[in-house]
């Protein structure tokens, strides 16, 4: 059975940053080499061969640097027991559902002591920022 924080909101990378690094490296110097030899060989550089390396060292490098930023978990935190999803920031505003303790949520932005999130299940709203832990890396959550 699934968790409920497993969907889009709190997944983990499939590949993990280094690996898509090195492989796109070792594209890119696979390109540089064969540049080099058409070009011993006074051919042109520009092959099928040259431009599928080049292309798939751009992807490679791209998926290493979204890899990176899912990894960091920048945006990412972890629900506080009785918590409370609200439709605006405000303590009179309209409860849209209770949270349970551990969900993971995208924060999206703050205003004041609020923040708004996104959860998995189409649900979004704000809540207290004090009933928030960030799981990033490095930064806590904004306040």
């Amino acid at each position: 059975m699934r968790a409920p924080q497993d969907g889009p909101v709190a997944r983990i990378p499939r590949i993990p940053a280094p690996w898509a690094a090195d492989a796109s490296l070792a594209c890119w110097l696979a390109a540089c080499a064969l540049a080099t030899w058409r070009v011993a060989r006074k051919r042109p550089v520009a092959s099928f061969a040259f431009v599928a390396l080049v292309v798939i060292a751009l992807a490679g490098a791209w998926t290493a640097v979204r890899a990176n930023e899912d990894a960091a978990a920048a945006h990412l935190a972890v629900v506080g027991p009785s918590s409370a999803l609200h439709s605006a920031p405000a303590l009179d505003a309209e409860r849209i559902s209770r949270l349970d303790a551990g969900d993971v949520a995208l924060v999206l932005g703050t205003h004041g002591v609020w923040s708004e999130i996104q959860l998995d299940g189409d649900r979004e709203g704000w809540i207290a920022t004090a009933h928030l832990t960030s799981i990033a890396r490095r930064a806590p959550v904004s306040h």
